[in-house]
């Protein structure tokens, strides 16, 4: 399978359907994927170091290379709607996230005052302290669910350690303020066994799942039909715009990406 990996710390601007123009920002390892998750679909590949064992960027890199490349996109009059903390993993696992959320809030405030900061990640973190308080000056808090119940989420997401869907859920109710879920729908099959997660069944036990939580938004999208992603196959737009209004229908916003 083809994989991607960001070789910056800083990288873009570029125009995203979901942040309009955003500046991402990579707090994770250049080389390899680090994340909690080994999900069956991601476009980095599977975890290829032990979580212990990661040499993470310092909180003075990655602001140093966010200051001068924020500095050169003011001097051109480029403006940006977002910075995104995303990247080569889970960004909540940097142990200095705290410290770097506010250090990019001071940075966001000089440079670029109109600009939102959003945090993607999967919602595991959420219940540490350091990471609410990161997330308190966060505007949005974009975190995945891709599943309804325990045994898609073990399969789809493959998490490490004793994560199961019921922490996410409950960390996701915890943090509604800025709470935007982003799920990913695709059909497939992985090692003889069918991993989809847009058959009807699925489906009702996840949106039970969101009304649950109650979001603020849902974003869908599927599998980039530019990755050749073996056995995995993106849903339609019409599919996805189905689901959508099948989540505005419960009373909550739902948008395709």
């Amino acid at each position: 399978m083809h994989t991607f990996l960001f070789k910056y710390l800083v990288f873009g601007p570029i125009n995203s359907r979901r942040l309009g123009r955003s500046l991402g920002v990579n707090i994770l390892p250049k080389e390899h994927k680090f994340c909690n998750f080994d999900c069956v679909y991601c476009e980095h590949g599977e975890n290829s170091e032990e979580l212990s064992k990661i040499d993470f960027p310092s909180v003075e890199e990655i602001i140093e290379e966010l200051l001068l490349k924020s500095q050169m996109l003011s001097d051109r009059a480029i403006e940006i709607d977002t910075i995104s903390f995303t990247g080569n993993g889970e960004p909540t696992l940097h142990p200095q996230f705290e410290e770097i959320v506010y250090a990019v809030k001071n940075i966001r405030d000089l440079i670029f005052p109109s600009a939102k900061i959003a945090v993607l990640n999967n919602a595991s973190m959420l219940d540490q302290s350091s990471v609410q308080n990161a997330l308190e000056v966060a505007d949005y808090s974009i975190c995945k669910l891709d599943a309804g119940d325990e045994a898609s989420f073990l399969i789809i997401n493959r998490p490490k350690g004793d994560i199961r869907l019921k922490n996410i859920i409950r960390n996701l109710k915890r943090n509604k303020e800025t709470l935007i879920i982003q799920s990913l729908f695709f059909k497939g099959i992985n090692d003889n066994t069918d991993i989809g997660n847009s058959s009807e069944e699925h489906l009702q036990s996840y949106f039970k799942q969101l009304e649950e939580i109650q979001p603020k938004n849902v974003m869908l999208y599927s599998l980039d039909k530019s990755s050749p992603f073996k056995d995995l196959e993106a849903l339609k737009l019409t599919e996805l715009k189905k689901i959508a209004q099948q989540i505005n229908a419960l009373g909550i916003s739902a948008s395709v990406a």
